[in-house]
């Protein structure tokens, strides 16, 4: 009924119009049981939302996109600074032809949070995800809808009523059972011993230096509430955020493997 689940997939394969679709530079693999027609009605409707996006029109884009998805998959992507936001397993989805756009389910986020040496040295600070930086792995679409004032003011919207108070509720349900069950979860690096001292993907030497569990916990936990707070900052004080967007030909340093 014109719905459909689809996957932005740098990795992705088969035949093109059945298993995957382009809509210029990106590539979408297709995780729905669709007809060659069924494909190609989904890869216009993906071009369309391209276009309105790039124009930037309130109005016309809301006719095709589930604003509050957006809106809190940008939050997750850009809290987590996840590096591969626009490069894999990044999902969306419409339930039928009469349905808007949806973000989600969100998926993969083994090289967010500080655990990818190219992005700022796994640094918590600065905007990534709302602004170009000099990354393949980027998704576009966030960066052309973080140029528009109304979705930066929905962005805003979003983080203090709500997404600001789900991050700190997540963080202390995390710390709880970190805690209750701390002895269980260290025999994971008992089994796995060899992860400790050496880059398993794309770890900074300072996540490599972690030698324990513990370690690992503590960092994570740190980096999690130094981000909430940076970022809190940063969206609350328009002049900080309008700086951080406007550095979009100027990309952070960025260090090599």
């Amino acid at each position: 009924n014109g719905g459909f689940l689809i996957e932005l997939d740098d990795y992705y394969e088969g035949e093109e119009g059945v298993d995957y679709f382009d809509v210029g530079i990106e590539h979408y693999t297709v995780h729905s049981d669709l007809s060659r027609n069924q494909i190609e009605e989904a890869k216009e409707y993906i071009s369309t939302i391209s276009d309105v996006i790039a124009n930037g029109d309130e109005k016309e884009i809301k006719e095709y996109i589930d604003v509050e998805s957006f809106v809190n998959m940008y939050l997750l992507q850009e809290y987590t600074k996840n590096i591969d936001v626009g490069w894999s397993s990044f999902y969306l989805y419409k339930k039928d032809k009469n349905d808007k756009l949806h973000m989600g389910p969100a998926w993969d986020f083994d090289i967010a949070m500080g655990n990818d040496v190219r992005l700022d040295n796994g640094g918590y600070d600065g905007i990534y995800v709302g602004r170009t930086s000099g990354m393949v792995q980027q998704l576009y679409w966030f960066i052309q809808l973080c140029e528009t004032e109304w979705f930066r003011a929905d962005v805003l919207n979003s983080w203090n009523l709500s997404f600001k108070n789900c991050v700190s509720e997540t963080l202390y349900e995390l710390c709880q059972y970190a805690e209750l069950n701390f002895k269980e979860l260290e025999y994971n690096f008992v089994r796995w011993d060899d992860v400790f001292g050496k880059r398993i993907n794309c770890e900074p030497k300072h996540i490599m230096a972690l030698n324990t569990y513990k370690k690992h916990y503590d960092f994570f936990v740190s980096w999690m509430n130094l981000r909430k707070n940076w970022l809190d900052e940063c969206l609350n004080n328009m002049k900080i955020w309008e700086e951080e967007l406007k550095n979009r030909d100027n990309p952070r340093e960025t260090v090599g493997l």
